[in-house]
């Protein structure tokens, strides 16, 4: 399994009616509790800031940092932002509400290594389409 921790779990699951449910399998979303415990116990990996904007055509939003993931021996970064997208987009709702409104699409980025100060900080967006 990977060692990765910082937001919660996997991604939003969508309920659809009907179908057959025998071979369907679901990831279990990680509990806030166990994903803490998780990414304490990753001592030696360096926390990375996540943040999120709204992406509309032609417009692109302004970052908004809302939390840190770690992935084991940082080498998992994107990974852990990827996977973890669907609770970075809630937490960045619930701290800018007038931001990221409900239909937005959002786009979720980390910064660049060695970035301290706030003011001057590098976002690398995660390109969700090609994160295996």
């Amino acid at each position: 399994p990977l060692s990765m921790a910082g937001f919660g779990g996997g991604g939003v699951s969508s309920k659809k009616k009907g179908g057959n449910k025998k071979n369907k399998s679901k990831a279990k979303p990680l509990k806030p509790k166990s994903q803490w415990d998780k990414y304490k116990s990753l001592k030696e990996a360096t926390s990375v800031k996540v943040a999120a904007r709204t992406v509309t055509e032609g417009n692109d939003g302004e970052w908004y940092e809302v939390g840190k993931v770690k992935s084991e021996e940082d080498k998992l970064t994107e990974l852990a932002v990827f996977m973890q997208r669907g609770i970075i987009t809630s937490h960045a709702k619930r701290m800018q509400p007038l931001q990221f409104l409900p239909k937005d699409q959002a786009e979720w980025a980390y910064a660049e290594k060695g970035d301290d100060d706030d003011a001057d900080v590098v976002w690398i967006a995660v390109d969700t389409k090609n994160v295996d």
